[in-house]
């Protein structure tokens, strides 16, 4: 029975893993990635200031001791215990409150966009990493196809119809394939260690690249109108936010300030006389008001956050304008990716019937091994062109998608 048991738990633990997918990167990456960790901890700083306004200021405290006691009916002033407390006009608390807390949403908005900008980043290190993979694969596969040209060249040579110097080309070629597969496998290490930089891993973990990838969409004009939805357009509007609340608290401080006393006065007996309440302290309140002269500070004030206002205005229109440039480079770039995706698929093609003729030629003598390598050499240039062409289209979607600040599927 224990054995039955264990030979389900063998069978069943396959299954109970899953490779990690691009899904799986990016949800790493927001969860780990130093700078956007930083990002969101300083809105919570922001948040934290937030609490630090509103408060009453510190109340008052004053201690007086009269050197030459001031003589009144009940008897002398001997000390002075003074308190007061000062409150600002009414809705000032609460606006200083609330200026904090749009900065906060401020931050926050810019924590937003820098998850935005990071989820490129990953994607584009993600597709170059499939691309790399597939050029080296591309690379080995011709490496073996140069390896059955040796012993094609010495097939011919030992039966007379060529000479040695083929067995050579066919090997200074497999010499020059093998290093750029060297070349290609010290990239991994470099562009591994930046992945897992992005992802705040330690530079040697592994990365699981599949060997496919799912093609894209090829029309995304109709995304033109979804450019407003860019996280910094959400960092401009709470920009806006948060200088309008500093525009209505500072009319507030233009605003009488009140404060309210209360002395306690301590009266020595007199000696030479009985009076009615002979010492009695004395208890006196007071109401005061601050009342804000010149103004000229707070009008110049009003006017700075005015044209600050002005100027976020402007900065959200000049970044949907440059928005609308990149989205355009974007399509631009799109339409050309596809492009010489189907040229080099053609190429690709009319190189491999290309292949099969000078083979052919060349098992009959009709043509020289150098004419063989260079169809080769070209077809492995022509695949990895496509190669590139796919990935940069993969890159310009993802970029697409930064632009539009969607993580949804279009």
């Amino acid at each position: 029975m224990k054995r039955y048991k264990y030979l389900m738990l063998l069978l069943l633990m396959p299954f109970s893993f899953r490779a990690q997918s691009l899904p799986d990167y990016l949800e790493i990456a927001g969860e780990n990635n130093l700078e956007l960790k930083a990002a969101f901890t300083r809105y919570h700083a922001a948040l934290e200031r937030g609490g630090q306004k509103g408060r009453l200021p510190d109340l008052q405290v004053a201690f007086a001791a009269f050197v030459l006691p001031i003589e009144t009916r009940i008897g002398p002033q001997q000390a002075n215990i003074g308190l007061r407390q000062m409150f600002p006009w009414f809705g000032v608390r609460a606006a200083e409150r609330s200026v904090e807390l749009k900065n906060a949403v401020e931050k926050l908005r810019a924590f937003e966009q820098k998850k935005n900008e990071l989820y490129f980043k990953v994607r584009r290190n993600y597709y170059l990493m499939h691309q790399l993979e597939k050029d080296i694969k591309a690379t080995r596969e011709n490496l073996l196809i140069m390896d059955s040209y040796i012993g094609l060249s010495k097939k011919e040579y030992e039966g007379g119809m060529n000479s040695m110097v083929d067995i050579v080309r066919v090997k200074m070629a497999i010499n020059e394939l093998g290093n750029r597969l060297a070349q290609l496998e010290d990239q991994r290490v470099v562009l591994r260690t930046r992945f897992n930089a992005l992802l705040s891993r330690a530079a040697s973990d592994a990365v699981e690249i599949p060997d496919s990838i799912a093609g894209i969409r090829q029309e995304v004009g109709y995304l033109r109108d979804s450019l407003w939805q860019h996280p910094a357009f959400a960092v401009y509007q709470a920009q806006k936010d948060a200088l309008q609340e500093a525009e209505a608290l500072n009319a507030l401080m233009n605003r009488p300030k009140l404060s309210l006393g209360l002395n306690y006065i301590l009266v020595g007996k007199r000696t030479d006389v009985a009076v009615p309440h002979n010492g009695r302290d004395a208890l006196m309140p007071s109401l005061g008001i601050s009342i804000p002269l010149n103004q000229k500070a707070q009008r110049a004030r009003q006017q700075e956050l005015a044209q600050l206002q002005q100027v976020v205005d402007f900065e959200k229109e000049a970044r949907h304008q440059s928005l609308l440039a990149d989205f355009a480079k974007v399509q631009a770039d799109l339409k050309a990716a596809a492009r010489r995706m189907a040229l080099y698929a053609n190429q690709i093609e009319q190189a491999n019937q290309a292949l099969g003729i000078l083979i052919m030629s060349y098992a009959a003598g009709g043509t020289g091994m150098d004419e063989v390598l260079e169809m080769q050499i070209k077809r492995l240039e022509f695949q990895l062109a496509l190669d590139k062409a796919q990935t940069d289209q993969l890159i310009h979607y993802a970029r697409l998608r930064a632009l539009v600040g969607s993580e949804g599927k279009f």
